[in-house]
């Protein structure tokens, strides 16, 4: 499994995060609990938010997973694009590799 995060500038809840993205990205959230909210970009593409632990005032993280580590990427940038543009957040990628290949 490959991960890519995107780490903004913007110090939201998460709630209103998911919501903000919907607008920005054209994609209805997925999941049955707030805890495990993530939206679908494409066959391969998972978003999700990262949620700080024990109270850490850290900037919203924007975490993609799935196998294909262009595609994640290529769809990391795009939305970086979207999100500067529709919200005006700033956004650094990151990238590594999880999991046991």
């Amino acid at each position: 499994m490959v991960t890519l995060s995107l780490i903004t500038d913007a110090f939201i809840p998460r709630t209103e995060a998911l919501a903000l993205l919907e607008s920005a990205l054209g994609v209805r959230v997925s999941g049955d609990n707030l805890a495990e909210n993530y939206f679908l970009l494409g066959e391969d593409v998972r978003l999700s938010i990262e949620i700080p632990k024990f109270g850490e005032d850290l900037p919203l993280t924007l975490d993609f997973s799935g196998t294909n580590p262009a595609l994640l990427r290529e769809s990391a940038l795009e939305v970086s694009a979207a999100v500067k543009e529709s919200l005006e957040w700033s956004c650094q990628l990151h990238e590594w590799e999880t999991g046991n290949e």
